[in-house]
């Protein structure tokens, strides 16, 4: 083969390799692109999980406040229920405090009337003697 020959066919191998460098690059540019494009959905789906663990912990403490909440309208029920469990008992005493008073009033009531009595029956006795006396 001829020196000429020979250079060109170098040449034409040279091309071939170039040729598949440039197809292996290619395919490399490829696949980082699509590595690129993994890594993008990636980000977005932990963006997402993000996202949703922040609502989760929203609501979680929605709950929590909820929960607070009735705890201390249970509370606020409990003591409602023992002022009225204690109302009857007042309310016995008071009734028994105004018997008493009345009882105490009726008694000063009769005891002035006594009184009174007595000093009527001395007041008539009096008249009487004092009548009898002058006749």
């Amino acid at each position: 083969m001829s020196p000429i020959n020979q250079c060109a066919c170098a040449l034409n191998q040279c091309a071939c390799a170039l040729n598949q460098c440039a197809c292996a690059l290619n395919q490399c540019a490829c696949a980082l692109n699509q590595c690129a494009c993994a890594l993008n959905q990636c980000a977005c789906a932990l963006n997402q999980c993000t996202c949703a663990l922040n609502q989760c912990t929203c609501a979680l403490k929605q709950c929590a406040c909820a929960l607070n909440q009735c705890v201390r309208a249970l509370n606020q029920y409990a003591r409602a229920l023992n002022q009225c469990a204690r109302a009857p008992k007042q309310c016995a005493r008071a009734l028994n405090q105004c018997v008493c008073a009345l009882n105490q009033c009726v008694f000063v009531i009769f005891d002035q009337l006594s009184l009174y009595l007595v000093l009527i029956f001395y007041l008539v006795l009096c008249f009487c003697c004092t009548e009898t006396a002058l006749h």
